[in-house]
């Protein structure tokens, strides 16, 4: 069946329950498993291999449109639940183009801020980097993804992949 993502068409961000109307963007985190290098006989030169359940920093990034009480919401001490939902239209052959529900969950810790710079005639635009501690994605109403660095839990499609390391440990 042919499905294309074509555009976010509507967006809304809360912090702590809180909706910051400045928001403009986000940059999701890159997702990188952490790796060690192995070497060594049998081996022709070095294996950079990913570590079980161990996963490199993961920061999101707000982009932010002036100077407002909004952006303090994002600098507060201690960990900070992010709700971000949006709408993207989607084409697809048998429905032409209908928008999709996503929503992305995020507990992270605020590392960051650039307030941008001032100038006659220009928005002023600024950013938020946060490290995230826990990351989970639903699109049209199902889970994608769940890393969770702080409790072990790693689920794509629904699949628990940190099950066995979590049972190994507990």
């Amino acid at each position: 069946m042919f499905e294309q993502k074509v555009a976010v068409v509507a967006s809304k961000m809360r912090v702590n329950g809180n909706e910051i109307g400045t928001m403009t963007g986000v940059e999701m985190p890159s997702i990188t498993l952490g790796t060690q290098d192995v070497q060594g006989s049998g081996l022709m030169g070095t294996l950079s291999l990913p570590s079980t359940g161990q996963f490199e920093s993961m920061e999101m990034k707000f982009d932010l449109r002036g100077l407002s009480g909004d952006h303090a919401l994002l600098m507060q001490p201690g960990a900070l639940d992010i709700a971000l939902l949006f709408a993207q239209d989607t084409v697809s052959v048998q429905a032409g183009i209908v928008p999709e529900g996503c929503k992305v969950y995020a507990k992270t810790v605020f590392k960051s801020y650039e307030p941008g710079s001032v100038k006659n005639g220009e928005p002023s635009e600024g950013s938020v980097t946060h490290e995230v501690l826990r990351l989970q994605i639903f699109v049209a109403g199902r889970e994608i993804l769940l890393i969770d660095k702080t409790a072990y839990i790693y689920r794509v499609n629904g699949i628990d992949r940190a099950a066995d390391l979590r049972a190994l440990i507990n």
